[in-house]
Order: C-alpha cells, then sequence, then structure tokens
C-alpha cells in the first residue's frame, strides 16, 4: 500500500517534526545544522556530490566509481567521454542528476547514442553524475547517525530494496502473472 502513495507524502513526518521543533527551538533554520558539512544539512538541494565529499577512504573504496560533468550542449558528449576515460569508466554507465529525488532522471546509458540522447534532454549548466553500472539486482540504503560530541556514530537501519519482476512461463498473460506476484499485486498494476 505505501509504494501506491505520492512520494511527496514522505515528506508530510518531516515537515511535521521540522515544524514542531521550530516552534519549541523558535527556529524555522535549526534543523539545517543537524548535518553541518552538508548543504542545508541535507534538509533540501544537497547534492550526490557533497555525501561523496564527506565520504572516507573506506566508504569510498565500496562505492561505485564515479565522475562527473556539467552539461554543455556543445560538446557534451566529448566532455563526458574525456571524465569517463580519465575515470577508467566504460558503458554501461549511470547517469543521473546531482541533485536528484527517488530516482528521477537516472539511467543506464550503454552507449554514445544514448549518453548524446540523456544529454540533449538534460538541462545545460547542470552537474550530471556518471558512475559504474553495478549489475546486482535492488539497491541498499544506509542510516547511520551520530550525535554532537560522539566520536563514532552507530548505524540504526538497512533498507534493501528489490524492484518486483515477473518471468514468463509460457501459459500465463503478464496481467496473470502480476496478479500471483502478492507485491506487484498491491502495486495495482494493470
Amino acid at each position: 500500500m505505501l509504494e501506491q502513495l505520492p512520494k511527496w507524502v514522505n515528506l508530510i513526518p518531516m515537515v511535521a517534526q521540522w515544524l514542531w521543533l521550530s516552534v519549541q527551538y523558535r527556529s524555522v533554520s535549526l534543523p539545517s545544522a543537524v548535518n553541518p558539512a552538508i548543504p542545508s544539512g541535507g534538509l533540501v538541494g544537497e547534492g550526490k556530490l557533497d555525501y561523496f565529499a564527506t565520504m572516507g577512504p573506506h566508504a569510498l573504496a565500496v562505492t561505485a566509481t564515479f565522475t562527473t560533468i556539467v552539461n554543455e550542449k556543445q560538446d557534451g558528449l566529448a566532455i563526458a567521454r574525456t571524465a569517463l576515460a580519465a575515470a577508467g569508466l566504460e558503458f554501461p554507465i549511470i547517469v543521473k542528476p546531482d541533485i536528484g529525488w527517488c530516482g528521477f532522471g537516472v539511467r543506464l546509458v550503454r552507449d554514445d547514442i544514448e549518453l548524446a540522447a540523456y544529454l540533449a534532454h538534460f538541462p545545460c549548466g547542470e552537474r550530471i553524475v556518471l558512475q559504474r553500472f553495478m549489475p546486482q539486482d535492488g539497491e541498499a540504503g544506509i542510516f547511520y547517525v551520530r550525535a554532537p560530541g560522539d566520536e563514532k556514530g552507530r548505524l540504526i537501519g538497512i533498507l534493501l530494496r528489490y524492484f518486483p519482476r515477473v518471468v514468463g512461463d509460457g501459459i500465463s498473460t503478464i496481467a496473470e502473472l502480476i496478479a500471483e506476484d502478492p507485491r506487484l499485486r498491491r502495486l495495482g498494476l494493470d
């Protein structure tokens, strides 16, 4: 059921807490001080590169290799190819906006033609992350907190998300296969 909700609904608890803390501490901007190394404290507008810049060598060692470019309509493909070569990246790659939301603008790019098409539709002057494609299924999110003054933080959660899929059996229609999968059935796909 939660997967059917619009993405903005996820923000309601955060905004409610922000408003409550703003009243309690008489400061609308106080929550932005929580993560001082990230613009706006990570509340809005921070980019992936802001997070990458705060990662230590261990975290970077287990992060898919990446590079970035600023999209320029002229010579964009040449600039991207130069950046890819310098980072040791080859197709397929993942391309995504530095500042994104819930996967918007994330694409798997298999060759120069697809990369050129992505660049042509991406806003000029905006930063793009080009990252090694990792073919494993699903994605993981790690939730880590460190209280002010503490030397070490702690892991408070791990999210493993696998995207639903169906495999044909040569008999059933796609609609029937979706109806047999509990998660897909909850999504209400027809």
